[in-house]
């Protein structure tokens, strides 16, 4: 339903989500579980922020090799 990596998913958000969807339910919700959380999905956080590509502190820096004394 999302077309997202296993990994882009927020196993923790989605239990918590399941507390959501019961009272959405008790309301006249009709969907089902997975439909509702699919359309909520940004609402609720299930889906993980995208990181910056984390750089290597060794291509960040210049090294240089001191001169032997």
């Amino acid at each position: 339903m999302l077309n997202l990596r296993f990994e882009r998913i927020s196993e923790e958000m989605v239990f918590r989500s399941i507390y959501y969807y019961l009272k959405a339910v008790e309301r006249g919700e009709t969907r089902s579980l997975p439909a509702y959380l699919a359309f909520r999905a940004s609402d609720l956080g299930i889906v993980k922020r995208k990181r910056k590509k984390q750089t290597n502190v060794f291509d960040s820096w210049f090294l240089t090799i001191a001169a032997a004394p």
